[in-house]
């Protein structure tokens, strides 16, 4: 007993000397929070999840970038360009034909027009199908990466917080271990009581 309160009275602000029940109190209250603050990130992965997997897996198994509409517009608008100037040409060979009086070599023109205008054509619609496989390989990358950075902010601090409980958990056992003060009683006590004292 008096070494009990001889070291209380010289060291009372050292935790070997005994637990406190503030400190316990505050251990456990941090642990609950990290437990509370784990629960709720985890929960907002979860809805996170369920709201973007969906979108994200779409996206990589894109096909197409551009829907049929989008593709026909696409074509539509790179075809008319090349569409009017062939038509001119047409016109004007047909003109110089009926003006001339000469129609021998209009079969040729026209006939080489119509191989040039295919071509035009086919390379309209390989510009467009390209743009078309472009736009889906984007859209595949898009959805990987997007579904890879899914999991690491709230996973991660989901991760964290259970990590910041488990050392709020050895906090708390630390304070509530048995402690150097706690020897010394119990050493104290095992001293026979002289009498008088």
């Amino acid at each position: 007993m008096v070494l009990t309160l001889m070291f209380q009275g010289v060291f009372p602000c050292i935790s070997i000397f005994g637990g406190s029940g503030a400190v316990q109190g505050q251990a456990l209250a941090n642990e609950k929070s990290a437990s509370v603050a784990a629960g709720q990130y985890g929960a907002q992965a979860g809805d996170e999840s369920a709201q973007l997997n969906p979108l994200f897996m779409q996206d990589i198994r894109a096909t197409h970038g551009y829907t049929p509409g989008q593709t026909d517009e696409m074509l539509t608008a790179a075809g008319q360009g090349a569409g009017g100037a062939f038509g001119g040409a047409e016109g004007q060979i047909n003109a110089n034909a009926a003006r001339t009086g000469n129609a021998t070599s209009v079969t040729k023109s026209l006939d080489e027009m119509a191989r040039d205008k295919a071509k035009s054509a086919a390379g309209t619609s390989e510009g467009v199908a390209a743009a078309d496989v472009n736009a889906a390989k984007a859209l595949n990358a898009q959805g990987a990466a997007g579904m890879q950075g899914l999991y690491g902010t709230n996973v991660n601090a989901q991760l964290g917080a259970m990590k910041q409980q488990n050392a709020d958990v050895q906090t708390e056992n630390a304070v509530q271990a048995p402690s150097l003060m706690q020897d010394l009683q119990s050493i104290n006590s095992l001293v026979p009581k002289m009498p008088g004292m």
